[in-house]
């Protein structure tokens, strides 16, 4: 049972951080993309 709570636990919280920073990751990317290139 402590395995499946932490589990999650860590979910909600990726879940929650692409919510909030899936368009900050997006335009990141690309500028990591570009500056790689």
């Amino acid at each position: 049972m402590r395995t499946v709570q932490s589990r999650m636990k860590v979910w909600r919280s990726t879940q929650a951080n692409a919510l909030v920073f899936g368009p900050f990751a997006d335009a990141a990317r690309t500028e990591i993309v570009e500056v790689v290139q």
